[in-house]
């Protein structure tokens, strides 16, 4: 996925897209570009202090620190183009991985002030101390429907666990936002609009053309970073190399880029096609000649060019 998700994540620098996906999945503008700050995507967890062995490094493909008033919140984003079957685990060690760093940030800033006493000194964690909110958020992109886990309790056998016990088993679903079959594309306010869109539509071309021309605004000077993400997550290699074509300086012509490819490939099939029936109709033809001199007609073959009614009995004749 290597340059790809490079494309994901040049796209998802914009703050503007990510306030507007985090806006969108929730259902209320609580976000605001200027609200946000880029994290560092490296998260590392060690169960043990003493054991780097034992730590657990991951990269994050995108976070945020997004302010809520006087509180915040840590926002992270995981692109999917395949389906993951552990990532309600997967996003489980994201998140603990955020708190674990919170925590060892903490801990080092109370044992330099070396005030601590009794359980706090214990814990390098004072009673009034508070660690800030951590959430994922899962992007998948394939065409397939999701059919893995949607929550940890998913990915666990329960079948035979008592009731009682159960309860104690915490659960911890996860934020999935699936493009193709995700609703509300129209309440997007960035390009994400044309993206969500571009995706859910791009199997048929009919479709397409007509989202397109929907939103032909959105299209008609599409920015650069958007219609290389398109052309990577459709694998369009076509776009990738059509761009300079269509390319000025307020952005890329992508409904005429598109609408261009689309009459191309029509005209390349219907050629196709005519050549295809060609070849069709030269072996038909063939065939049937070649039957017609084996049953000694072969002073009737130039009768197949004038009187169509012949070559039609002629083909019904032999099953051609």
């Amino acid at each position: 996925m290597g340059e790809t998700n490079n494309q994901l994540q040049r796209f998802f620098s914009d703050n503007e897209r990510f306030a507007d996906l985090i806006n969108t999945y929730a259902g209320e503008d609580v976000l605001k570009a200027s609200d946000l700050e880029e994290k560092d995507s490296l998260v590392i967890a060690k169960p043990n202090e003493k054991k780097d062995k034992d730590s657990i490094s991951k990269y994050r493909d995108i976070i945020r620190k997004a302010a809520m008033g006087m509180t915040f919140i840590l926002i992270g984003v995981e692109n999917q183009m395949e389906i993951h079957y552990a990532m309600p685990i997967r996003s489980f060690v994201y998140d603990a991985a955020g708190y674990d760093e919170q925590l060892k940030k903490i801990s080092t800033r109370n044992k330099k002030r070396k005030d601590l006493r009794g359980a706090e000194f214990l814990s390098g964690f004072r009673k009034t101390d508070k660690v800030i909110p951590v959430c994922t958020m899962v992007l998948y992109y394939g065409q397939a429907p999701w059919d893995g886990a949607l929550d940890l309790y998913g990915l666990m056998d329960l079948e035979g666990i008592p009731p009682a016990i159960r309860k104690l088993i915490h659960n911890y679903p996860i934020n999935l936002i699936q493009i193709n079959t995700f609703e509300g594309v129209e309440r997007f306010k960035t390009d994400l609009k044309a993206v969500f869109g571009f995706l859910q539509n791009s199997q048929n071309k009919d479709k397409l053309m007509k989202f397109i021309e929907e939103n032909r605004k959105d299209f008609e000077t599409m920015d650069e970073e958007t219609y290389d993400l398109i052309g990577y997550l459709t694998n369009a290699g076509t776009l990738k190399k059509v761009k300079a074509s269509y390319k000025n300086e307020e952005g890329v012509w992508m409904c005429k880029a598109i609408d261009d490819l689309i009459t191309d490939g029509e005209k390349r099939g219907e050629k196709r096609g005519e050549k295809r029936g060609e070849k069709q109709g030269s072996a038909r033809m063939l065939q049937l000649t070649t039957a017609m001199v084996k049953d000694n007609l072969a002073d009737k073959i130039e009768r197949l060019s004038t009187d169509e009614s012949f070559l039609k009995e002629m083909l019904l004749k032999y099953k051609l």
